[in-house]
């Protein structure tokens, strides 16, 4: 059977006085073709925003990051600083303990000092409490012209050794003992002018003399003029 045109009006029988409907076929509407721009005023708009909104997270974000940084420079700083100072109280505390040190030490070298000299003292050897004898150069002995000279002042070196010289002569004991006599009596600081000096410049009482004024810081010129001076008959 053949098919008829789709165009074609099919004949519908209705009856007297009322209208016929029209079963034609309109034309298709046509659709709205998309812009040629190929933008949407409100997709602009929302994705303007969007980028906003990221701009605007990504700003806080490096200001988190900032502050974040900040505050571990200021963390480290503070660190840096409290190491510092309890660095520089270690060096105070070994400085003190060094100061310590020292003085402990100084105060063990002047007991050793004291305690040698108090030796020294007590090896002297003791005369016995005779009066010295003037039979001749043979009979002569240090032990018993110790005796007669007086007890050494410290405080007076000058009478001392101007009352020890005039002894010495008045008791006519040989020049070549005055060293061995007078060294007998010597205590404190002659008897360390003593030790210092060699065997030689001990027997010489000359260098004994000059040693021991020099160290009362006593002018020899001066010590002279006295010895002199009270040497003059009264």
């Amino acid at each position: 059977m053949p098919k008829m045109p789709s165009s074609a009006a099919v004949p519908v029988l209705v009856p007297s006085g009322q209208a016929v409907p029209d079963y034609s076929l309109h034309p298709p509407a046509k659709v709205p073709e998309p812009s040629k721009e190929g933008s949407d005023p409100v997709g602009s708009v929302q994705t303007l925003e969007l980028q906003l909104q990221l701009c605007k997270l990504e700003i806080e974000e490096s200001e988190r990051h900032r502050h974040f940084k900040i505050h571990q420079e200021a963390q480290q700083r503070q660190q840096e600083a409290q190491q510092h100072q309890w660095e520089a109280q270690e060096r105070d505390k070994e400085r003190e303990n060094e100061e310590r040190q020292h003085q402990q030490q100084a105060k063990e070298r002047d007991k050793e000092w004291e305690f040698e000299l108090r030796r020294l003292e007590l090896q002297r050897p003791q005369a016995p409490p005779v009066a010295a004898r003037r039979d001749g150069p043979t009979s002569f002995k240090v032990e018993n012209a110790v005796r007669l000279i007086p007890r050494f002042n410290d405080h007076d070196i000058e009478t001392f050794l101007i009352s020890f010289e005039k002894i010495a002569e008045l008791n006519q004991f040989p020049r070549e003992k005055y060293s061995a006599i007078l060294q007998a009596h010597l205590t404190g600081k002659a008897l360390k002018v003593f030790t210092e000096l060699s065997i030689e410049e001990c027997k010489d009482y000359d260098t004994l003399k000059m040693a021991l004024l020099t160290a009362y810081a006593v002018v020899p010129e001066v010590y002279r003029k006295r010895f002199r001076v009270l040497q003059e008959p009264l």
